[in-house]
């Protein structure tokens, strides 16, 4: 009589899978060593954190043609985090734990480990895990070095959207109702003038009783007007200390601000030569 008969129907078999069964040839991760702390504070900054980022839905600005659906870029997602993380002291390390190939080498997979650290020194409990998946070849058939750096990127965003419960959505309207202090993508008025002259970055004045929507209006503003990146990067350069405050006051107006600068920076970048 073999193994398998002398069980009954219902009854529960303890077995080990194929896949859990280490090669000897293989070395494992070793288990990551958290320090065991106290986690009340990091338990009210994970809440206030997760309630500041459920009142800004994520705009779906990227989109796959080929299936024809929109989806949140990764970049919108850190823009819309990042600051709001640092606002209530968080901060998250991603850590390698397994790699391998799948669909006879077409993809790689890779798991990573979270660990999310408040400045309190207290550590989250429980260790989120999160796989990325990509193509090891790109649509020419060519070795895509790329790979790995996309499992790192596709695990981080699966992890911060569950984790945090990111809200996303296709409504561009929904996106900006929530954030009435934001102003418009700056564009400059035919025939008007820069506040200040251009050409000679240095830190943008504040007006007497001026709210932080009106002064960052003003350094789009000037930005807009420069020709050069490198002039651009300067005036930002220039303002470091006031576009901080302006992070810690404003985490989700300093993430605006921020895009509408990078657009503007690729707007001024040169085009590449043709072939």
């Amino acid at each position: 009589m073999n193994d398998t008969q002398k069980h009954k129907p219902g009854d529960i078999v303890e077995v080990e899978h194929p896949s859990q069964a280490v090669p000897s040839n293989v070395i494992p991760f070793p288990a990551l060593d958290l320090p065991k702390t106290e986690f009340d504070k990091i338990a009210d900054a994970v809440a206030a954190a997760s309630a500041e980022i459920a009142e800004n839905p994520v705009l779906k600005e990227g989109k796959n043609s080929f299936h024809g659906y929109n989806f949140a870029k990764m970049q919108d997602i850190v823009e819309h985090v990042s600051p709001i993380l640092s606002k209530h002291g968080l901060t998250i390390t991603q850590t390698e734990r397994d790699r391998g190939f799948m669909d006879r080498g077409n993809a790689i997979f890779a798991v990573y480990d979270f660990v999310l650290i408040h400045k309190s020194g207290q550590v989250w409990p429980v260790i989120p895990r999160a796989t990325g998946v990509a193509n090891t070849r790109t649509s020419k058939g060519t070795f895509d070095d790329k790979g790995l750096a996309k499992c790192h990127t596709a695990a981080r965003k699966s992890m911060l959207i569950s984790f945090f419960n990111i809200p996303t959505t296709d409504d561009p309207d929904r996106h900006t109702a929530s954030r009435p202090k934001e102003p418009p993508p700056i564009q400059p008025a035919a025939g008007k003038q820069p506040p200040v002259d251009v050409n000679k970055p240095g830190p943008l004045a504040t007006i007497q009783g001026e709210k932080w929507e009106a002064w960052s209006d003003r350094l789009l503003q000037v930005i807009h007007f420069c020709g050069q990146p490198e002039l651009a990067e300067e005036w930002m350069e220039a303002n470091h200390a006031e576009m901080d405050e302006l992070r810690k006051a404003l985490p989700a107006h300093h993430a605006f601000v921020m895009r509408q600068y990078n657009k503007h920076l690729l707007k001024l970048q040169p085009a590449e030569p043709t072939q």
